[in-house]
């Protein structure tokens, strides 16, 4: 009977092993792979978050650079509101383009100062016509000189 006890636990005991070894194995190769995933994972994550940051500053810029070109145009618009003699239209396209460009520019920047000196800027419907147009393109000037065409 002990023999027969024998030929029957060892096959038992050698499958329970085996199944043990095999577990164990897919265990430690199942852990391999998940962190072979993790990392690629890690180091997705971090490819996107660049070029996120990368994206975001991009887009910051773009707006930037949008916000400027409307100012250059409601300071233009200014221009030919005065020239046709209309100066609350002037007026009005002064101060929006003060505004964008207050809100745009750097605190304490030359923009900055720029936005201030345009709104501070006064129309008044007089004789001077020629004074006043000359006002309003030594600010586009200045503008100019601040801002970088598009091409450059």
């Amino acid at each position: 009977m002990a023999k027969n006890v024998k030929t029957v636990l060892i096959p038992i005991v050698v499958v329970v092993v085996a199944a043990g070894a095999a577990y164990g194995a897919g265990r430690w190769q199942g852990r391999q792979q998940t962190e072979q995933v993790q990392e690629e994972l890690d180091s997705t994550r971090a490819d996107l978050t660049a070029q996120l940051t990368a994206t975001k500053a991009k887009l910051t810029k773009c707006t930037q650079k949008a916000d400027q070109l409307e100012a250059r145009r409601q300071l233009h618009m200014a221009m030919e509101a005065l020239s046709a003699l209309n100066f609350g239209f002037a007026e009005q396209h002064l101060n929006e383009a003060a505004n964008i460009l207050a809100s745009s520019a750097p605190e304490g920047s030359d923009l900055a100062k720029l936005a201030e000196g345009i709104k501070n800027t006064r129309l008044q419907p007089t004789g001077q016509l020629d004074q006043q147009r000359q006002v309003l393109r030594h600010l586009t000037d200045q503008f100019d000189q601040l801002v970088p065409s598009a091409k450059k």
